[in-house]
């Protein structure tokens, strides 16, 4: 039955998100309440709203407000002239998933408003979480302030970026995420209220969930915050009803019910991180703790005498602690940071070992202030106690994070993650296979370890032999859907090479590249070929030359003035870059291998300015016996010459030139070529590329058509 109403739960979000609302091709009115103002800048205010329909405001979107004449306030609704935008999915390697994302927060979609028309000002009450963030601004100052409302109320919008930078870097961001230890440092302070004041046990109990739940609405409804409670007051029904409920079923109920509200918050990064820490605590938190005590040999002493003894044995079992809570949260949650972060923080132990106990006593102070928020001047107080920890949080997270100990871990292959869960799973099997069987002989628990070994040996084989491949043997082409535009992505012989680098929409080129780069911790790009200087095919040069250590560009250079050559070869200058002007029978080099430029000759370069895409220019490479032939821009007049020349004959792949254009990709060159296969980088919506003379000609010849607005990147094996 649970599973029946989880099935249907899904296929009901699934029709919501993906089929109630679409792109508006024009502005459209539209009547929007404002659920909560989360920043503004000097080009626009970012909000969510909720969209009315009838006097009924249910369907949440990400408002951008580009006019600015208005003041807006949570509450307030606001007739606006705007269009709805489903993000677009690009399906790139590496590509964040943005409207997943906005789905998983309960998001249908982004409203870009060109102009508000009216405003009807709402209740004017500020929420209490706005006005705790208010009282701790006058108690602190400015930086320190947003840290404290990020710890205590999960107020991340005002935090300083590089606080939070640095944070991230040594491995404690998850200080600045309202979460369990928020629940458990309430729970503490009310166990020790009730308990001075021999409150009921069932009583107390009771109290105990409505305020946990009360502070979950105060500081807002996140994932990380609804588990917590969840499982919380899971556990108060248990104990009210004499009931043992191990922590591995909590979190499993709290995850139903998390997934039944939104389905679609499995996508969420945040809850996945969450749920695999808090898995990790649960199933290996103690094991961890119980071998780092055999192995420091940490006995209880209790003897008033040996006072110095019992401190340092406190000090050693803390340690121990925050030591075993660290290593258990990453066991389950290291795949997770790699997929998506592609980084692992070293110093996260050392971090949580010198920083815990302030973030722990900033918490609980913060956590009193807002329990005594309304009795005057203690707050205050309270709030202002936590300056010197907060200092010593900022100035040590900064002088860890300088030292760079981040490692960068490139994109792995999905079954090794499948595998390391696997093994996870095994390690979990052996361990209660052979937990009765070492009370009867030592030499199971020598076996135990012994098969232990063997398997993580087996795996960290895995992972060298798949990442030796990876970087010195897999050799391929990605055809980026940068929507109009063009880029290549070649992999040869551990070498990185661009052929064109552009799209008419600024960045979608950059983040496309970049974004795979990082994926695969690649901090170097050989060569980058420029077929010609129109935007679509450059304007992510100069990003990539600021940004990664580009080695040489190769172009063949304009015969008139152009804004984005001088730009480019500006750039590259100022970064070292190696510039080769190149023109047919000319070769560039990448490894082993040559890209050979067929077109245009110098004398056609200089002679020709009537039309930029005339002097496109074009290149082959020849690997392992197939011709993989790149048309740039250039139309009829370049295949003619490719004819008359005798180049480019029975080629295995073919970029089709000029975006699939009516002006490109004749008869007789596709009969020339023969192309196996032809690639189109378009977007038709644009300037209606592919024309459809172009994709019936390629079809009659039999040639495999891939286009990328259709299939997203394209990847050739080589």
């Amino acid at each position: 039955m649970l599973l029946i109403v989880l099935i249907i739960r899904v296929v009901i979000s699934y029709i919501n998100f993906e089929f109630k609302y679409s792109s508006d091709k024009k502005y459209k009115n539209y009547l929007i309440q404002i659920v909560d103002v989360k920043s503004i800048t000097e080009e626009k205010i970012t909000c969510i709203a909720k969209i009315c329909k009838e006097n009924n405001c249910k369907d949440k979107v990400n408002v951008n407000i580009y006019d600015k004449n208005f003041n807006i306030n949570s509450g307030d609704k606001i007739y606006v002239l705007g269009k709805i935008t489903i993000p677009e999915i690009l399906n790139n390697p590496g590509e964040f998933n943005y409207k997943r994302y906005l789905n998983s927060l309960g998001i249908y979609a982004v409203l870009n408003v060109k102009t508000v028309e009216e405003v009807e000002k709402g209740n004017s009450k500020i929420k209490i979480k706005d006005k705790i963030s208010l009282k701790v601004q006058n108690s602190l100052p400015t930086k320190y302030a947003s840290l404290l409302c990020a710890m205590v109320y999960g107020n991340k919008e005002v935090l300083d970026e590089n606080i939070y930078e640095d944070l991230k870097n040594i491995g404690l961001s998850h200080a600045v995420s309202v979460s369990g230890m928020n629940i458990a440092i309430l729970i503490g302070i009310l166990e020790y209220v009730f308990k001075k004041f021999r409150i009921n046990k069932y009583i107390k109990l009771v109290f105990e969930m409505l305020l946990v739940i009360l502070f979950s609405v105060v500081v807002g409804f996140g994932y990380s915050v609804m588990r917590a409670t969840i499982f919380t007051c899971i556990g108060v029904f248990a104990t009210i009803l004499n009931k043992k409920i191990k922590g591995t079923i909590k979190l499993l109920i709290s995850l139903y019910l998390i997934v039944l509200i939104n389905p679609y918050c499995i996508f969420n990064v945040s809850v996945q991180m969450s749920y695999a820490a808090t898995l990790g605590i649960i199933v290996f938190g103690r094991k961890i703790a119980f071998l780092l005590r055999k192995i420091f040999k940490i006995k209880e002493t209790r003897t008033k005498k040996n006072r110095i003894k019992r401190v340092l044995n406190l000090f050693t079992k803390s340690a121990i602690e925050i030591v075993s809570i660290t290593l258990s949260v990453q066991i389950l949650s290291l795949p997770i940071q790699i997929i998506y972060f592609n980084s692992l923080a070293i110093l996260s132990v050392i971090s949580n070992l010198l920083l815990s106990w302030c973030v722990t006593l900033v918490v609980f102070l913060g956590t009193l202030g807002l329990g005594t928020f309304f009795i005057p001047i203690i707050p205050n107080i309270l709030f202002k106690f936590t300056f010197p920890l907060l200092y010593i949080i900022i100035k040590v997270s900064n002088i860890l994070a300088s030292f760079s100990l981040k490692v960068n871990i490139p994109s792995q292959p999905i079954f090794i993650w499948v595998i390391y869960y696997i093994i996870i799973f095994v390690f979990v099997l052996l361990d209660k296979y052979f937990r009765k069987k070492v009370k009867i002989k030592n030499k199971y628990l020598t076996q135990n370890i012994f098969i232990k070994c063997v398997i993580v040996f087996a795996f960290v084989l895995t992972i060298v032999i798949t990442n030796i491949y990876t970087i010195y043997l897999d050799n391929f082409f990605y055809f980026f859907n940068v929507g109009q535009g063009s880029m290549c992505y070649l992999r040869l012989d551990g070498k990185n090479v661009l052929i064109d680098c552009g799209s008419t929409r600024s960045n979608i080129a950059y983040n496309a590249i970049d974004s795979y780069l990082k994926m695969m911790n690649i901090k170097v790009v050989d060569v980058i070929v420029i077929s010609h200087f129109h935007s679509d095919h450059v304007n992510a040069a100069i990003d990539i030359i600021k940004n990664y250590d580009v080695g040489q560009i190769c172009y063949v250079p304009p015969n008139e003035k152009n804004v984005s050559y001088e730009q480019i070869i500006s750039t590259a200058k100022e970064n070292d870059v190696d510039l080769k002007e190149v023109y047919a029978k000319d070769y560039v080099c990448v490894g082993n291998a040559k890209i050979h430029v067929m077109y245009p000759t110098k004398d056609i370069a200089l002679n020709t300015t009537f039309d930029t895409n005339a002097v496109s220019m074009v290149v082959s490479i020849t690997l392992n016996e197939k011709t993989y032939l790149f048309m740039g821009d250039s139309g009829k007049v370049a295949e003619n010459y490719l004819m008359d020349n005798g180049l480019a004959r029975n080629i295995y792949l073919l970029l089709v030139g000029h975006h699939g254009s009516k002006f490109s990709t004749s008869d007789e060159f596709v009969i020339y070529t023969k192309p196996k296969v032809s690639i189109i980088s378009s977007k038709k919506s644009v300037y209606g590329h592919p024309a459809k003379r172009v994709v019936d000609v390629l079809k009659k010849y039999n040639s495999k058509i891939l286009i990328t607005e259709n299939l997203g990147a394209i990847k050739i094996k080589i």
